[in-house]
């Protein structure tokens, strides 16, 4: 019967609770992950996804830029633009620094206040501190089933406490289309005289 950790993946990316947000996403896109566990030493406290990423994103407001006060929209009404005077929408330049910039320099750019907020927060505001794990020596079968049960795409492998490795949805999808779990079950008539 095969194992969790026969297919298990062992080189795991991890992180710690000081990992800084943005740290955590470019380690994801780098690595091409949607998750790590976040260990203290030896110690697995947590996991940190893509998920609780972009949850914190959406419930966050971004974080505000400097600038003058705003106008009430009367005032607004009241401005004309003459010609040879600067036209209305350098308000918006000078507001931010880098509205005119092109989206790739405004996305190498990551010191402007758009981006302050991501680099300013920690995975330990955001990781699932409950870690669910799975022991090494079970079968393959037991981790798809409680994937499928609990919905998550990922559970720890941990023997004593120790990380040993991760396994995946993507991992049990490799050992199926490689005939790696073999089933098999024989029901035999006994009634029925075999020859």
């Amino acid at each position: 019967m095969l194992q969790i950790r026969d297919v298990m993946t062992r080189d795991v990316l991890t992180v710690t609770p000081e990992t800084t947000l943005r740290d955590a996403a470019e380690l994801f896109a780098r690595r091409h992950v949607s998750g790590a566990p976040v260990v203290v030493g030896e110690k697995v406290v947590g996991v940190v996804t893509a998920t609780d990423l972009l949850d914190f994103v959406a419930s966050t407001p971004t974080v505000p830029t400097g600038g003058e006060e705003p106008r009430e929209v009367d005032e607004w009404a009241l401005e004309k633009w003459d010609v040879g005077d600067a036209p209305p929408a350098t308000y918006f330049n000078e507001l931010w620094a880098d509205a005119g910039a092109s989206t790739d320099e405004r996305f190498a750019e990551t010191s402007s206040p758009e981006w302050d907020l991501f680099a300013e927060h920690t995975v330990a505001e955001v990781m699932t501190r409950k870690a669910v794990s799975l022991a090494p020596d079970l079968p393959v079968t037991a981790a798809a089933d409680y994937m499928k049960s609990t919905g998550v795409h990922r559970v720890l492998v941990l023997d004593q406490g120790r990380l040993l490795g991760i396994i995946t949805s993507s991992d049990v999808t490799r050992a199926v289309a490689e005939h790696k779990i073999a089933d098999h079950k024989y029901v035999f008539d006994r009634s029925v005289e075999h020859r």
